[in-house]
Order: C-alpha cells, then sequence, then structure tokens
C-alpha cells in the first residue's frame, strides 16, 4: 500500500483488468466505491462500480469486463470477478471479486483416500523390505508420499512455496516430512481439502496470488490474529480497506458445464 507523503493517507491503489494468465489488458480508471476486504483465514474480496462513460467518451475495453476475468489490485493481488450489469441503462457495472485462490474451490476432488485402504492396497507404498510408506504432511523429495503434493495434483499452475520445517504437536516441534495423519476427501475441492487440513494440523496457509504459490506456517508460531486491518480515518479517495467480514468462503461459485466452459474454469 502506498501512503501519501502529504496527507499521510493511503492512497487508492491502481486497478488493472486482466487475463486470468496475468496478462494486463488495460487499466480501469476512474473507478468508484472501492472497497477492499482482507482476512487471515478467508479469501480477500474487493468490489468498486465502474463507468461507461467519462468526460464523454466510452470506455474502450467496456465489453472485456466480464465475469471470470482477473483484475489486479495493486498491492493486494489478482482477484477473479463477478459482473452486475446496471439494468437500467448499462451505463455502470458493480464489480466483485474474490482472490485468486478461490478457483482452487472450483477444481474437485471426487475421491482422496491418504494412508487408508486404498494406499494401503498399492504397491507403490511398499519398500522393498515390505514397509508401508506413509503419507507424510510435506516431503518435496518424494512427493508421491508427500499429502500437500497430492491434494495440489489436479491444480499444476499452483506451486508450493514456503512450507514450515516443523509444526506444533503436544506442545513439541515436529518435522513436517514425519507427521501423518488419515484423510479421505470425497466430493470435495482443493481450498476446502487445504483449510480441512488446516484445522486438522493447526496450520495456516497463506496464498501468494502473484505467483500463484502456497505457503504453509505453523499456527503455533504465528499466532491466530493475523488480519491487516487499515483505519478508515486514514483512507483517501473513497478508498475502503477493511478486514474480519462475515463471509462465506466463495461470494460466487462457477460450476462449468460442457469442456469449453470447465477450461475456462480451470485457467
Amino acid at each position: 500500500m502506498k501512503i501519501d507523503k502529504v496527507t499521510k493517507m493511503i492512497e487508492q491503489p491502481e486497478v488493472w483488468l486482466c487475463h486470468r494468465n496475468y496478462k494486463k489488458i488495460c487499466n480501469l480508471s476512474p473507478i468508484d466505491d472501492l472497497k477492499i476486504y482482507t482476512t487471515a483465514n478467508a479469501v480477500d474480496e474487493v468490489s468498486f462500480t465502474f463507468h461507461k462513460n467519462n468526460n464523454g467518451v466510452d470506455f474502450e475495453h467496456w465489453e472485456q469486463i466480464k465475469s471470470l476475468k482477473v483484475v489486479l489490485v495493486d498491492g493486494f493481488g489478482y482477484f477473479e470477478i463477478a459482473v452486475d450489469k446496471d439494468v437500467s441503462d448499462d451505463t455502470k457495472k458493480v464489480i466483485k471479486g474474490v482472490s485468486i485462490e478461490a478457483e482452487l474451490g472450483q477444481i474437485t476432488i471426487d475421491e482422496l483416500e491418504i494412508n487408508g485402504e486404498k494406499d494401503r492396497n498399492n504397491n507403490d507404498n511398499w519398500d522393498s523390505s515390505g514397509n508401508y510408506i506413509q503419507t507424510v504432511l510435506c516431503n518435496f523429495t518424494d512427493t508421491k508420499h508427500s499429502l500437500l503434493h497430492r491434494v495440489l495434483s489436479k491444480a499444476p499452475h499452483w506451486q508450493l512455496g514456503s512450507v514450515a520445517y516443523n509444526i506444533t504437536e503436544n506442545d513439541t516441534l515436529v518435522s513436517t516430512s514425519s507427521v501423518h495423519r488419515t484423510f479421505n476427501f470425497s466430493n470435495t475441492n482443493i481450498y476446502d481439502a487445504l483449510q480441512q487440513i488446516a484445522q486438522e494440523l493447526d496450520v495456516v496457509f497463506r496464498f501468494n496470488t502473484v505467483t500463484r504459490t502456497i505457503n504453509m506456517y505453523d499456527l503455533n508460531t504465528i499466532g491466530e490474529d493475523t488480519t491487516v486491518f487499515v483505519s478508515t480515518q486514514n483512507l483517501a479517495n473513497d478508498f475502503t480497506c477493511s478486514s474480519n467480514k462475515d463471509s462465506i468462503k466463495n461470494c460466487f461459485k462457477i460450476v462449468g458445464g460442457d469442456d469449453l466452459i470447465n477450461n475456462a474454469v480451470r485457467a
């Protein structure tokens, strides 16, 4: 976030319309009623209004502002948007977005059993001495037996970034490459699976939407209250950034129907 040197107020960040591969289309300016909600344990949200005409000139890329596009809010990351047109005169669009990790909520896990019967019936999970190879929380050298890698296997455009070397179990630090649990993910999605892991193991996942990387931290070492809060008294240009907003995980859910839609959802 940028601070105005004179007023000491937070400057309204630049907003860019982008393709899903993050290639910029254009700058969106001017925008009205920009609000950004940030939270530690759910997706961030953004909302604003954009008008078709500015000073008598129609916006060149008006038709490209549509649902499933992405906006970059400088300093806050990328957001997948849903667009509501003003039905009365089609001169403005109300835009709401969720941070780009929400796309992980659209990638389904039909069935994934970790350290259960299916894993034990798989010959690849036994070594030459007849010992069962547990799937552990994270193992960068053996991703076939790494829980995080297995969960993310359907999202190759996302990568693991920084992962805590140890997590706390029973007041003792334990290596993430030795922590193992039994999970059974069925008819769920990647985002919810990660949240289930976080709840079970007292870890926190942070999503870098710029690089599409996922970082994992031990909740006991970073504390529970990591939400960013910016007071409205320090804000300029009708820009609001707040936190602790009651919300469900997704403001909207995109369900694929045919191959074209499915490819767009997973792009």
